[in-house]
């Protein structure tokens, strides 16, 4: 399990922002995870545009491992900035829903 993320300096303060952040919880081998994922997230995040030629100068790249999963007995079962959280739940309309967020993540936001 991998996950590929993008930051963006700001033009002027040097602020990172979030530029793309793609990956799987599924085992893939390590060179082609980064190979395969590195692309998806700059250019496939549907969050956000395709990374452009003209932002390569401002950007950072950085890889997550992920490892040592474990179920939470509770919401409140995990600490900010030390664990990542993947959240699942089906919706009102019965469909699935699913967000992660890595550690560094749940700090920012």
């Amino acid at each position: 399990p991998l996950f590929v993320t993008w930051k963006a300096s700001g033009p002027t303060n040097g602020d990172k922002r979030l530029r793309g952040c793609i990956g799987t919880f599924a085992a893939v081998h390590l060179h082609e995870g980064l190979r395969d994922y590195t692309i998806s997230s700059a250019l496939k995040d549907s969050r956000f545009q395709p990374i452009s030629k003209d932002e390569l100068p401002r950007l950072q790249c950085s890889v997550s491992l992920l490892t040592n999963f474990e179920e939470a007995n509770d919401h409140l079962d995990w600490e900010v900035g030390i664990h990542g959280i993947r959240i699942q739940f089906i919706s009102e309309k019965g469909s699935k829903c699913t967000a992660t967020y890595l550690p560094e993540v749940a700090i920012e936001q």
